[in-house]
């Protein structure tokens, strides 16, 4: 489990104790904002060994409930955390300017770090590897130098792209999921319930995340600089207008990204 929030949050998370904050998971996703911001503050606020389960539920039950739908789904209530387990670490986002030196490649995280949020660094580096292994076996049938610019030059022309529109995606997705805003989340919401029923934008996202869906179809070219320089879009997004104006971009370039790549695989199929 990766739950990204603020670096004063987090060290005050790491202090309390595992039963606490097993109470926190499990009210990250199911009180009002409301009430989450007032826990937060308490949480900062209160002696570590003080902030209890005890308190938690109190907070939580002087504060109005959330309001719910029928066919609202929550995910499954976190019942233990291993006090072991518990860590935290800076999150970074980054990536090479180029995949290739003097008879040197770099593939995976030494190219590219992404936020854990969607779970796709490991994913990312096996298809750096996987690609960078074709064109070297390419390479070789030819009787090329296989550590020259010309034998590797495939690699970066068909990872970098793909790369920067995953880590691209995956830093809108985080700033998307952090804003603080009832009218951006609303639009959230809104936006993620029309890409799980519209089928094909849905096969297209988890495509581009690396799920193993394909698309089939015919072949249409796309530039090889589609989807780059998204970098920052969302950087000056502040609460309210300003932040809905971020949040909206960083949705668009994202899926415009996304729908990019798919165009290189093909059109998207008829789904299910």
């Amino acid at each position: 489990m990766v739950w990204s929030t603020r670096p004063d949050l987090a060290a005050a998370l790491k202090k309390i104790s595992p039963e606490a904050l097993t109470v926190m998971v499990n009210a990250g996703y199911s009180v009002p904002e409301s009430t989450l911001a007032i826990l937060n503050e308490r949480l900062l606020t209160c002696p570590p060994d003080l902030f209890t389960v005890e308190k938690i539920n109190s907070t939580i039950q002087s504060q109005p409930a959330l309001a719910t739908s029928i066919d609202q789904t929550l995910p499954p209530s976190i019942t233990s955390i291993a006090a072991k387990s518990i860590a935290s670490f800076p999150l970074r986002l980054s990536h090479a300017d180029t995949y290739t030196g003097h008879r040197t490649v770099l593939v995976g995280d030494a190219a590219h770090t992404i936020h854990p949020l969607a779970g796709q660094g490991l994913n990312m580096g096996l298809a750096d590897v996987r690609s960078l292994a074709n064109t070297l076996e390419k390479a070789k049938q030819t009787g090329m130098d296989l550590g020259s610019d010309l034998a590797i030059k495939d690699y970066p022309k068909e990872r970098y792209t793909e790369n920067h529109i995953m880590l691209s995606a995956t830093d809108h997705l985080n700033q998307i999921f952090g804003a603080r805003n009832g009218v951006v989340n609303w639009l959230r919401g809104t936006g993620l319930d029309v890409i799980n029923e519209v089928g094909w934008i849905k096969k297209v996202f988890m495509a581009g995340a690396g799920a193993g869906v394909k698309v089939t179809g015919t072949r249409a070219g796309a530039g090889k600089d589609a989807g780059l320089g998204w970098q920052g879009l969302l950087a000056n997004a502040v609460e309210g207008a300003g932040q809905l104006r971020g949040v909206v971009g960083g949705v668009a370039s994202m899926a415009g990204g996304m729908l990019k790549s798919s165009m290189r695989r093909g059109p998207p199929g008829r789904g299910m």
